[in-house]
Parts: C-alpha cells; sequence; structure tokens
C-alpha cells in the first residue's frame, strides 16, 4: 500500500466500537464519501551557512544595445541588480565577474573576478553579507559593454578554479553562479564551417544568419561545462535570459539546456500553479516549465531576482506544504517522532502561504539543529476525495 495516499478504513471499526458500549447515540445522517490520508517525512532545514554566489555578467557589445525604456540592456542591468545587491544584500555572500576580458573572445580569467566572495573564514554577519554585496555593485556600476560571449569558457574557469566560488571549508554551504547574459554563447574552438550554427540574427532578431565568422558560431559545449560544474564542483548555475533576442529561435531551447543542467529547480507555487506568464507548471513533475528566467526588460528581471532570492533565503521556522489540506482542523505534525497541537508555542497553519509556521519554543528547538543532528518533521492530513 502505497505511504503517500492509505485509505482510511475508520468507519467499520468506529462502528464496533460503538456496538459494544451500552449507551446510546443519536446520529445525524452523513453523505458516504472516500477520504484518505496524505502523509510526508521530510528533514527541516537547519541553520545552513549562507550561500555563495558569484554574478557571472555579460558585457558583450550587444548588452549596448538599447530596451524600450530607452535604456541600454547594461544600463538596466547596473540599475535592476544595483538596487538588488542593495536591498537584498544579506541573501547570500556574493562576488562579481564580467566577461569577455577583452573587446574580443577571451574568457573571464582571474582578472575578470573584479570582487571575490567573501572567504569561509569571514562568516555569515551582515555586515561581511553587506560590505560584499557594496563592494559587487560598486564594480557593476563601472561595467562597459563590448566583445563577444565566451560563456562556457568563462565558466570553465569556475571549474578549474571552484574556490573562486566554493566554499572548501564548509561542506554544508552552497555554491551558485548567477549567469547574466543576452545572448547565445559563442567563441568556440572547437566549431567548424560545417557544424556552425549563427548565433548572429537576420534583421527579426530571431532567424539565423546563414553563414558567419567561427567565433559567432553557437557553442555547443556549455552545457556540458555548466554539467560538469555542477558534478564535478558541487557549483549550480543559475541562467538569466536577458533582454528581446532571448525569446524567439533558438535562444530559449538553449538557454533551457543551460539551466536544467544547472541544477537550480524552478518549483511551482503550491506545486501547481503557473510561473508565469509564458511558463505554465508541469503538472507531472510539479516544477516550472522554464528553468531558466526569461527577462525581457528591467520589471522580468526585477522579478526574476526576487524569485531567486526568496528561493536562496532560509526561513527555518516555516514549511510549505506540497498539497493544500481540504480542511486545516485535520492537519497533523509530528516533529522527531513526538505530536504537537496547533498554538502559541508550537504551529499554526498559514492558508495564505499554504505553510506550517513553527513558533515560540517549538520553533526554538527547530532553529537549534544542525547539519549533523537534523529535526525530520512529519506531516499528515486527510483530504476527501
Amino acid at each position: 500500500m502505497s505511504r503517500d495516499r492509505l485509505a482510511l478504513p475508520f468507519a467499520l471499526g468506529a462502528a464496533a466500537a460503538l456496538a459494544a458500549g451500552c449507551q446510546v447515540y443519536d446520529f445525524e445522517p452523513v453523505t458516504p464519501g472516500a477520504v484518505a490520508q496524505s502523509a510526508r517525512s521530510v528533514p527541516l532545514a537547519y541553520n545552513s551557512p549562507k550561500p555563495n554566489m558569484m554574478l557571472l555578467v555579460d558585457k558583450s557589445g550587444s548588452m549596448g544595445d538599447r530596451l524600450p525604456s530607452g535604456l541600454t540592456k547594461i544600463q538596466t542591468a547596473q540599475q535592476v541588480m544595483g538596487t538588488f545587491l542593495t536591498d537584498d544584500a544579506t541573501v547570500a555572500r556574493v562576488g562579481i565577474t564580467k566577461f569577455p576580458a577583452d573587446t574580443g573572445c577571451t574568457p573571464a580569467g582571474a582578472g575578470q573576478v573584479l570582487s571575490p566572495v567573501p572567504p569561509g573564514s569571514d562568516g555569515d554577519a551582515d555586515s561581511v553579507l553587506q560590505a560584499a554585496a557594496q563592494a559587487a555593485n560598486t564594480q557593476l556600476q563601472a561595467l562597459t559593454p563590448g566583445g563577444a560571449t565566451p560563456t562556457a569558457g568563462s565558466l570553465r574557469f569556475f571549474h578549474d578554479n571552484p574556490g573562486a566560488v566554493a566554499d572548501a571549508s564548509s561542506a554544508h554551504r552552497d555554491a551558485f553562479v548567477l549567469l547574466l547574459t543576452d545572448g547565445l554563447p559563442n567563441c568556440s574552438a572547437s566549431v567548424t564551417s560545417s557544424t556552425c550554427t549563427c548565433t548572429d540574427t537576420q534583421s527579426d532578431g530571431c532567424t539565423p544568419v546563414t553563414s558567419c565568422a567561427l567565433n559567432s558560431c553557437l557553442d555547443t559545449d556549455v552545457v556540458s561545462t555548466i554539467s560538469a560544474l555542477q558534478a564535478d564542483r558541487g557549483i549550480k548555475t543559475i541562467v538569466i535570459g536577458f533582454g528581446s533576442d532571448i525569446v524567439c529561435g533558438i535562444a530559449p531551447a538553449t538557454l533551457e539546456s543551460m539551466a536544467e543542467a544547472g541544477g537550480f529547480v524552478r518549483k511551482c507555487p503550491n506545486t501547481s500553479q503557473s510561473c508565469g506568464t509564458g511558463n505554465d507548471c508541469v503538472l507531472a513533475t510539479g516544477l516550472c516549465s522554464k528553468q531558466y528566467f526569461q527577462a525581457t526588460d528591467g520589471p522580468a528581471l526585477a522579478a526574476s531576482l526576487a524569485e531567486i532570492g526568496t528561493t536562496l533565503t532560509q526561513e527555518t521556522c516555516k514549511y510549505t506544504l506540497v498539497d493544500i489540506p481540504s480542511n486545516p482542523a485535520l492537519i497533523s505534525v509530528v516533529v522527531n517522532g513526538t505530536p504537537y497541537l496547533t498554538g502559541p508555542n508550537t504551529w499554526v497553519y498559514d492558508a495564505s502561504t499554504n505553510q506550517i509556521v513553527f513558533q515560540g519554543t517549538l520553533c526554538d528547538q527547530i532553529k537549534g539543529n544542525t547539519p549533523d543532528n537534523p529535526v525530520h518533521l512529519d506531516i499528515r492530513f486527510l483530504q476527501g476525495l
């Protein structure tokens, strides 16, 4: 019998128990129905270290193109990402790297790490995170467009130099590269004229031109590079496609492959709600159909960064339910084998967010757990079928 969906034949048991007693009870007639119990056992989030996040910002020549707002892409990115770094400075321990290294095809290297991620020994105090965000923002505001888009080579630098992103002193600190790019990866050394797919487009901005220079051919090695970065170094890649050029032609499929290889998972709200305009929820998996972030303008970029920040921000005393209970009064919460009734020192159900919110002494107990001694949560509730 499935653990996640257990039929409850309680009606017969209740009738047998009543028949054995002497009391007489009046029963209200009810409509027969099927009832099931949903059950999930999960380890609760612990107070893990703040994640490291290296911003890898595309400053290629096309970032100088103007958006409908009148601002260039680079100006818009500086404005929106600057606000993110200022207002959400404590989301992660950030650094910033630009690419390309010059006005050609040279990928990012040590010299393009404009502001490093703080060393693990600096800790996670708000002052450390704020100083890192301020330093990254200062470098961001100084970027000027120029060059091609050597994305794979720039990501390969982090694979070969993982200490630029990952914290070797803490196995529990997550590490991310946040890639902001307005174009398709090119500058591949392995592409030939017979295998070239041009990243340059015709006037519609979507259709590739029939022939182009080899350094403008699509770099198909980028997906394997991103996969290796996660598999070998434990560094995940978050992909934001920025501008109108990333919504048509071969761009969506390319960016989606990159994002899926990156391992940063975008889940549907409440497992079934849409992930936004043009990004439906795949009900079979509970994941957004687009795993990359498609930001065509400043507001969309701001929304993408906000979602990323929310995903990275850990709320130790909150747990989002996978399913929506039909009757919150029938929720059962068990922590480390001990059942707890709802109350000011235990937990409440927040219907607006579909979350169990732990409070008081129970929240304090959860906050005290560690990666080596995690708290386990069992959630059960009855559902009408």
